[in-house]
């Protein structure tokens, strides 16, 4: 797979690299894999939150309101 960088962005792995004492092509794939767990875990969580959403279990922005105040003061204690 080939892909381009525009410079700034190639300096900055190429610096990353060097700090690092990695070769640039491991602290890329590095780097690309960390960003689809992420990717992944964050739709995984949007679609369970639409799932939830669908089958009714949400809650009024005023019981949100009221949950956040109750753990504030508990916090405060």
């Amino acid at each position: 797979m080939n892909i381009s960088l525009d410079d700034d962005l190639a300096k900055a792995l190429e610096e990353l690299a060097k700090r690092a004492g990695k070769p640039i092509e491991s602290v890329v794939a590095e780097t690309m894999r960390e960003h689809v767990e992420y990717s992944r875990r964050l739709i995984a969580s949007i679609e369970a939150g639409l799932r939830d959403a669908d089958a009714g279990r949400v809650h009024s922005i005023e019981e949100v309101e009221a949950e956040l105040a109750r753990r504030r003061a508990a916090r405060a204690r």
